[in-house]
């Protein structure tokens, strides 16, 4: 889940790599997982991220889990996560450190798509 979050972040131009370059990264502080059913060995599994919005300085992002066979869903996950000044450790406002314009476009929630084998 947390590359994928990477990877959507560095879609929307608010990845790794630009953070850095501010002195910024992105801390997961919480995750909810809810599954309806574990994927079965070597079973591929679609998943789906999106963000969802703002509660104070975490950013919620939400994932759903769909089995690849059948588009059936296995679960669904939220994630929060806060920005953080690298230097000081502390959490900053995104909107206070960041191009504003790159914000907005967080909630246009365009979801990427990546197939992962299942273990159990």
């Amino acid at each position: 889940m947390q590359d994928i979050a990477g990877r959507h972040a560095d879609d929307l131009g608010i990845g790794m790599e630009f953070l850095q370059s501010k002195g910024l990264a992105w801390v997961l502080v919480r995750t909810r997982v809810r599954l309806e059913r574990y994927p079965c060995n070597g079973e591929l599994v679609r998943i789906q991220t999106w963000p969802y919005g703002w509660r104070r300085l975490m950013a919620i992002r939400e994932f759903s889990f769909d089995r690849e066979a059948s588009d059936s869903p296995c679960g669904a996950a939220t994630t929060a996560w806060v920005l953080f000044d690298i230097s000081r450790w502390r959490p900053v406002r995104p909107r206070d450190r960041c191009n504003i314009r790159r914000w907005r476009e967080l909630h246009q929630c365009r979801s990427l798509r990546s197939a992962i084998r299942g273990t159990q």
